[in-house]
């Protein structure tokens, strides 16, 4: 992705952000990062990044130790936390686009986080592809969406969907919104399934990828 959507895709993301930060009545503020352009800040490489894998640790990482070897192709060994590394690194990648979610009244304590880049669709299949009119746009692809188990089921996750990511998707133009997810997480598949997305790609037994097609 060039600097320029990247750059364009974070600035997006600060308007609605900052459109949610206005309304009193949420229990949360976002704030929003970028690989590029937040690298060098101190204070989100030692605190910001690690407190969003720390979420996702606790979150997912039962899955990770179970499927992070097919996930990210290392033979699998007796360390659990092998696949850390790997979701480490993927998380540097330099054009994402991070939103962390905090309590409004304790703003440096992040409670969950988003993070997601422009991308070529997960499939090459003509039948799962947007309208064509579109398939040349690159999709919004959601690298992560995590909430701390305490702030769970109290409808922030659909929040961000329809208040962030899929106005989002539409002000870049993208054709669909997609993502991946473990084929043994099935709350997070009926969630998905309830909003709207359908299995676009199998890349395993233990992973697929799913899109929602975003109205042009």
């Amino acid at each position: 992705m060039s600097n320029y959507n990247s750059r364009h895709l974070r600035l997006a993301a600060e308007t609605l952000s900052t459109d949610l930060n206005g309304l009193s009545q949420l229990e949360v503020i976002f704030n929003v990062y970028s690989n590029r352009l937040n690298f060098s800040d101190v204070n989100y490489v030692n605190k910001v990044l690690p407190r969003c894998l720390q979420i996702l640790k606790g979150n997912l990482g039962s899955f990770y130790e179970a499927h992070g070897s097919s996930v990210y192709g290392y033979e699998k060994c007796g360390n659990r936390d092998e696949w850390v590394k790997y979701k480490w690194n993927a998380m540097l990648e330099k054009d994402l686009v991070y939103i962390t979610v905090s309590d409004r009244d304790n703003s440096e304590e992040i409670c969950g986080f988003i993070s997601f880049a422009l991308s070529d669709s997960l499939s090459s299949e003509p039948e799962h592809r947007p309208a064509l009119t579109r398939s040349t746009k690159p999709c919004l692809f959601l690298y992560e969406i995590h909430l701390e188990k305490s702030w769970q089921s109290r409808g922030l996750g659909s929040l961000i969907f329809s208040k962030i990511l899929e106005p989002l998707a539409s002000e870049m133009n993208s054709p669909s919104l997609e993502l991946c997810v473990f084929t043994s997480n099935q709350i997070a598949l009926d969630w998905y399934r309830n909003m709207g997305f359908k299995t676009s790609i199998t890349f395993s037994k233990d992973l697929i990828g799913m899109s929602k097609i975003i109205a042009g």
